[in-house]
C-alpha cells in the first residue's frame, strides 16, 4: 500500500469528520446546541478538508480539485456567518465572498472548455463536466450574493435557505470526493452503482426537503 504523506492523512481525517458531522447537523432538531456543535465541527472540519485538499490539488496539479476545495471552504464558510449574525446583518464579508464565489465560477467554465479540447483525456484527467458542475453551484451562489449586497440585509427564510443550502452543497460536495473520487476504496461489485452514488444523492435530498419546509411551512417563519 502507498505511504500517505500528513497533508494527505489530514485531508482525509477532516474529510470523513465532516461527513459524520454534516449528517448529524442534518439528523439532530434545528437550532439546539447539538445542532450548533455539529455545525461548528463541520465548519472546522470542512475549511481543513477543503484547504488541505486545495494545496495538495495545486501541488499535482488537479485543477479540478482546487476549485473543490476552494469552492468548499467558501460554501461552509458563508453558510456559517450567515447564522452567526444578527438577524438582517451584512458587512463587506459579503463582497468578498462574492469576488471568491465569481473567480471559481469563472475558472471553472473556462477550465472546462479547455478540458473539452482536451479530448478524451480532458484536463488533468477529469472531464469538462464536473468543471461545469462547480462553476455552476459558484455562479449561483455569486449570484445570489449579488441579491444579498443590493439588498444590503439578509433576514428570516431566506438567512436560514441562505444557511441549509450552502451548508448541504458543501456536504454532497465532500461526498461526492470520497463516495465517486475514490473508487480503489470501494470493491470491484460496488463501484458505479447505486451504493456510492446515494450519500451525494441523500445531501442533495434532505437539502430540498428542508428548503422546502423553510419556505412553504410555518416552522421556520418565525
Amino acid at each position: 500500500m502507498t505511504e500517505l504523506s500528513l497533508p494527505v492523512l489530514v485531508h482525509i481525517a477532516a474529510g470523513a469528520v465532516g461527513l459524520l458531522s454534516g449528517a448529524s447537523a442534518l439528523a439532530v432538531r434545528k437550532g439546539k446546541a447539538v445542532h450548533r456543535a455539529a455545525g461548528t465541527l463541520f465548519l472546522i472540519s470542512m475549511s481543513i478538508m477543503g484547504s488541505t485538499g486545495a494545496i495538495i490539488a495545486a501541488l499535482e496539479p488537479d485543477r479540478l480539485s482546487l476549485l473543490a476545495g476552494i469552492l468548499a471552504v467558501y460554501l461552509v464558510t458563508t453558510s456559517w456567518v450567515t447564522v452567526r449574525r444578527a438577524d438582517g446583518m451584512i458587512d463587506a464579508f459579503e463582497t468578498w465572498a462574492f469576488c471568491v464565489a465569481f473567480a471559481v465560477s469563472v475558472s471553472a467554465m473556462f477550465l472546462a472548455s479547455v478540458a473539452a479540447a482536451g479530448g478524451e483525456g480532458g484536463l488533468d484527467g477529469n472531464a469538462p463536466e464536473p468543471f461545469v458542475v462547480f462553476g455552476s453551484i459558484a455562479g449561483l451562489a455569486a449570484l445570489l450574493d449579488i441579491v444579498v449586497i443590493n439588498r444590503g440585509r439578509i433576514a428570516g427564510v431566506h438567512r436560514i435557505a441562505r444557511h441549509l443550502w450552502r451548508m448541504c452543497a458543501a456536504l454532497a460536495i465532500a461526498a461526492s470526493a470520497f463516495f465517486l473520487g475514490q473508487p480503489d476504496y470501494f470493491p470491484e461489485s460496488v463501484r458505479g452503482t447505486w451504493v456510492v452514488f446515494t450519500p451525494p444523492l441523500a445531501a442533495l435530498g434532505l437539502m430540498v426537503f428542508w428548503l422546502l419546509r423553510v419556505w412553504f411551512t410555518k416552522t421556520f417563519k418565525t
